[in-house]
């Protein structure tokens, strides 16, 4: 029963934290150029051979260990929270397949808890993964995820790990 419960968090946050492994150059690349406009060097090829060229080929993987643990829990938390939900919902239906709307709820409820959970770890993966870009002076420099995730909520506050619009609607 607990593995068959464990089951969909194991194998969804598994299968995330792969993906983003393969995808993280690129994502690092697309963050650098989001905080790129209006230098001169704002395509990805450019960037990533400025990457390469300052870090070597280790500088495309900076901030993974934020990546993954963002995966880790968000990714396990949405594909597990869904799953469980939907396995709820058959319940509540006597045993017949959900109808659409119940799946969507499904969905949004599952994704909403998990943005709640993940949202402090992509926080800290994109300013790991623009640290790199900063003046020298002005780097922050975090270790891992946890130092990033930490040294945020004592410098900015505990807030600052939760996008603006999670923190505007408590007001």
């Amino acid at each position: 029963m607990i593995a068959q419960t464990l089951e969909p968090f194991v194998c969804g946050g598994l299968s995330a934290m792969l993906g983003s492994s393969v995808v993280h150059p690129a994502d690092l690349i697309k963050v650098r150029q989001q905080v790129a406009v209006g230098k001169t060097k704002t395509g990805p090829i450019q960037i990533a051979t400025e990457i390469i060229r300052q870090d070597g080929p280790k500088g495309l993987y900076r901030g993974l260990s934020a990546a993954l643990f963002r995966q880790s829990t968000y990714g396990t938390a949405r594909i597990g929270f869904h799953r469980s939900i939907s396995d709820r919902l058959i319940q509540y239906n006597d045993g017949k397949p959900i109808p659409f709307y119940q799946k969507a709820a499904s969905g949004m409820i599952s994704g909403s808890l998990a943005v709640c959970i993940g949202s402090p770890f992509d926080i800290a993966l994109v300013r790991m993964q623009n640290d790199g870009s900063l003046p020298i002076n002005e780097r922050r420099n975090y270790r891992n995820v946890f130092d990033a995730c930490i040294r945020i909520a004592r410098e900015e506050g505990v807030t600052k790990l939760w996008p603006r619009t999670i923190r505007q609607s408590k007001s």
